[in-house]
C-alpha cells in the first residue's frame, strides 16, 4: 500500500492479505478497491498540487488523466487569448479547432510565447472539428500560460473555438 497521510489502509478483506480499503483520518472510505479499479486523488501535505491514483486490485499506480481547455471566440476578431494558467506539469496531446461557417480562418494555440503546432490550423471544411496535426510543443511546466491565437478570418463566422487536450501526469 502506498501510504499518503491521513488516508490509511485496512487489511485482510476476503482473505487475500491486500488492503480493503483506503478510509480517510475522520473514517470515510475514499476507497474500496476489491470493487475494481477506482481512482482516488491523494493531496497529503495540502499543497496545490495532488497525485491521482489508480488501484488495479494489487496496487496504487499513477493514473493517466485526460482532460481539454478550450474557448469558444464569438464574434471573433483577430488576437491571442490566454485561457489556462497549468497548475502542473501535463503533456499537450492535440490541437483543434472548428468555425461555424466559411472556411478559410486560421488558428492555433501557444504555450507562453511559443506556438504548440508545426503548422497552424487552416479552416477547410465547417462546422467541423479539424485536429492541428504534429505538435511543435507537448511539455507544459506548472504556472505556463496557454493561450488561443484567431492568426487571421475568412468566411465570416459567428464563432470560432480552439481546443488543447492534455494529459497528466
Amino acid at each position: 500500500m502506498v501510504n499518503y497521510p491521513p488516508a490509511q489502509g485496512s487489511g485482510g478483506g476476503g482473505g487475500s492479505g491486500g488492503v480493503s480499503s483506503v478510509t480517510n483520518s475522520d473514517g470515510s472510505i475514499l476507497v474500496t478497491p476489491n470493487t475494481g479499479a477506482v481512482v482516488v486523488e491523494v493531496n497529503p501535505t495540502g499543497a496545490a498540487t495532488s497525485d491521482v491514483l489508480a488501484f488495479n486490485g494489487t496496487a496504487f499506480t499513477h493514473a493517466v488523466i485526460a482532460f481539454q481547455k478550450g474557448a469558444t471566440v464569438l464574434t471573433p476578431s483577430a488576437g491571442k487569448s490566454i485561457i489556462w494558467r497549468a497548475p502542473y506539469a501535463c503533456t499537450v496531446t492535440a490541437v483543434k479547432a472548428i468555425q461555424d461557417v466559411g472556411t478559410g480562418s486560421v488558428l492555433t494555440a501557444y504555450d507562453g510565447g511559443t506556438d504548440l503546432l508545426n503548422t497552424d490550423i487552416t479552416i477547410a471544411v465547417a462546422g467541423t472539428w479539424q485536429d492541428g496535426g504534429t505538435l511543435a510543443l507537448t511539455a507544459v511546466a506548472a504556472g505556463d500560460s496557454i493561450a488561443i491565437d484567431i492568426v487571421s478570418l475568412a468566411g465570416t463566422p459567428n464563432y470560432v473555438a480552439i481546443q488543447v487536450e492534455f494529459t497528466r501526469p
